[in-house]
């Protein structure tokens, strides 16, 4: 029985473990295990490791990909979501209102504030939001006063560009410390 070299490299009848094959026109039905490099003209991409060229053709499932030259034209969705999170330990309050550095959350789709109260004494905190950087207004207050050893998470009711944490001590001269915790996904 004779056979062609492309059938005998995509097919193997040997024990090899491994085959490989310069050029494959039409694979109707089968499997190809591993492809390095391509140009792709037509049908459809289940699934590879790296694809050099698509001219024409279907990609079912992208898992992770680096798009360096030509045109997407059409995107269903993005489903994974980049994560944020910024750590702020050791915060000593004082008698008036401090406001940690405002976060940038125009491009954040959810994110909050978690407080702990590592100090002895009890704090109020609150998420104060601002269009231009400079004037805040106080969106939401936190379950004041937060008693020592306890935790709260605070989390915006209404949206502008910047959002920040302020925080005081509840009595005056009882200073306290908090670790607060910033975590938001983006859109």
């Amino acid at each position: 029985c004779l056979r062609s070299p492309i059938r005998e490299e995509i097919y193997p009848t040997s024990s090899r473990s491994s085959s490989s094959a310069g050029t494959v026109t039409n694979l109707l039905d089968g499997t190809i295990t591993s492809v390095l490099g391509a140009t792709i003209t037509a049908g459809t991409l289940s699934s590879a490791g790296t694809i050099t060229n698509l001219l024409d053709g279907t990609i079912t499932s992208v898992l992770g990909a680096t798009i360096t030259a030509g045109t997407l034209s059409s995107v269903t969705s993005i489903s994974q979501r980049s994560f944020i999170e910024q750590a702020t330990l050791a915060i000593p309050t004082a008698d008036a209102y401090t406001p940690l550095p405002a976060n940038t959350t125009s491009v954040l789709g959810t994110y909050s504030y978690f407080i702990l109260n590592t100090g002895a004494n009890p704090v109020n905190t609150r998420v104060e939001i601002s269009a231009d950087g400079t004037n805040y207004f106080v969106d939401t207050t936190g379950d004041n006063p937060l008693p020592a050893g306890s935790v709260d998470v605070i989390v915006p009711a209404r949206f502008l560009k910047y959002t920040r944490l302020s925080y005081q001590s509840a009595t005056p001269g009882a200073a306290s410390t908090l670790n607060v915790i910033f975590d938001a996904q983006g859109t």
